[in-house]
Order: structure tokens, then C-alpha cells, then sequence
């Protein structure tokens, strides 16, 4: 049986792969195309399968398995998302955009049970608290600084309302994001939360480019590369949170 090593080894080299080929465009355009829309479609499938391994590891009722379970959820809603927008002939408005909104909340679920998991106690260190509410005042302050919820009458009703509404999943994203970042740096149990935390700034990332040039936007851009890697930080996180719970029961039975 594999080691979890060369799991993330198999994944690194998945990754390179995924960017040399968004470098160098491989093939005509439509070659392209096929390419990056099947890229797309594997990536997804790799942390929902290595997902689904360990919830089954660690059982739907543990915290490790509810955080995954929704991770995996919000994965199989953006993949749904991807589909549906990529049928649709990369429309700015579809149907898809109520399977990628959809995916935030989820997200956000599964960030509160992994603080849960690094620091039991949170709820209890109001001083930590206090700060880290004045940071994420701070951090959405300097967010509305660049995307506000003005009406833009040159646009649709539609995309005027999703635009607000990328805003807000962002934002679901970078308050509890910011709880989890300071609980990785000084939790017992981090080290998997750590490869989740930067997935989640790396998807943050992806959003605020893509609302900067939504307009242009096109499948198989350089800037899908941010939500695949993204992705493939989240397999690689299921796949440290089993070896690292190992590790941690091994010890307790000595």
C-alpha cells in the first residue's frame, strides 16, 4: 500500500504537470480546450476521493470528519458549478453561480469545526478574540476598498447582484480563515490546517483576480491554477490529518 509520502509526492508532481501545462498551451485551441476542461474535471475528483477515504477514516461523527465532509461538499458544488458554467458556453450568468456561492457557506462550516479541533478552548479566550475581530474589521474594511456593493447600471440586474454576492462569500471566507491562521500557530493539531489555510487564501486570491477581470475571463486561463492548486492543497491536507491522528495514537498507546 502506498505511503502518505508518496501521496503527496503523486500530488506535487500532479501539480507541476497542471502548470506546465497552462504555460505552454499544448496542441491548437480546441486541443486546449479539451485539455484543460478534463484537467478541471480531474482535479476536482482527487481531493473528493482522497476526501472520502478519510472520512471513512475517522467516522462522520468526529470533528476531523464533519471538516472534511463539508470540504468535500463544497468541492463536489464547484465541480457541479464548473460543469453547468462550461455547458453554458462560459456564460457570465448561469446557473452555475448558485453551486459556486452555494460552495462558501460549506466552507466556512468546515473552517469552524477545524478551529474546534486545534483549540477546544477558543470560545473562552476573549482577549484573542477581541484582537483577531479587530484584524478582521481591519482586513474587510481594506476589501470593501476595492469591491463595494455599488450598482454598476452598465451591467445586468443579475451580475449586479452576484457580484455582491462574491463579495460576501469572500468575506466568509477570510474572518474564519483568519481564526484558523492564528490557531495553526500555536495549536497541537495544525500541521493539516495549515496546507487548508493556505488553500482557502489561495481560492481568496483566485476570486479577487477573477472579480477584477470577470469580464475577460475564459476557461483554461493561467488564473484557473489558483483553484487547482487550491484543490490539491486540500487532498493533500486529508491525507496529513490521517497520518498525523496515526501518529498521535501511536504515541498515546506507548
Amino acid at each position: 500500500m502506498m505511503n502518505d509520502r508518496k501521496k503527496i509526492i503523486l500530488i506535487a508532481l500532479y501539480a507541476i504537470m497542471i502548470v506546465a501545462i497552462h504555460i505552454m498551451h499544448p496542441g491548437d485551441a480546441e486541443f486546449y480546450w479539451n485539455l484543460t476542461t478534463a484537467v478541471n474535471i480531474v482535479t476536482a475528483i482527487i481531493p473528493i476521493f482522497i476526501g472520502l477515504v478519510a472520512i471513512r477514516h475517522f467516522g462522520i461523527s468526529s470533528l476531523q470528519g464533519k471538516s472534511i465532509l463539508f470540504i468535500v461538499l463544497m468541492i463536489i458544488s464547484w465541480l457541479v458549478a464548473d460543469v453547468i458554467w462550461t455547458l453554458s458556453g462560459d456564460a457570465l450568468v448561469s446557473a452555475a453561480d448558485i453551486f459556486y456561492l452555494a460552495g462558501y457557506p460549506l466552507l466556512m462550516i468546515a473552517i469552524v469545526y477545524g478551529i474546534m479541533i486545534i483549540d477546544p478552548d477558543i470560545l473562552t479566550e476573549k482577549k484573542k478574540i477581541l484582537m483577531l475581530s479587530l484584524i478582521s474589521v481591519i482586513l474587510v474594511a481594506a476589501y470593501f476598498s476595492f469591491f463595494t456593493f455599488s450598482w454598476d447600471p452598465e451591467i445586468t440586474f443579475l451580475e449586479n447582484v452576484l457580484v455582491g454576492g462574491y463579495v460576501v462569500a469572500d468575506i466568509l471566507i477570510i474572518i474564519p480563515t483568519l481564526f484558523l491562521i492564528s490557531n495553526v500557530l500555536s495549536g497541537t493539531f495544525s500541521k493539516p490546517w495549515l496546507f487548508i489555510a493556505a488553500a482557502n487564501l489561495l481560492n481568496l486570491v483566485g476570486d479577487i483576480i477573477y472579480n477584477i477581470n470577470y469580464e475577460t475571463y475564459a476557461g483554461g486561463d493561467p488564473l484557473d491554477l489558483t483553484w487547482y492548486i487550491a484543490y490539491l492543497l486540500y487532498g493533500a491536507a486529508f491525507i496529513v490529518m490521517i497520518h498525523e491522528t496515526g501518529k498521535i495514537t501511536s504515541a498515546l498507546k506507548k
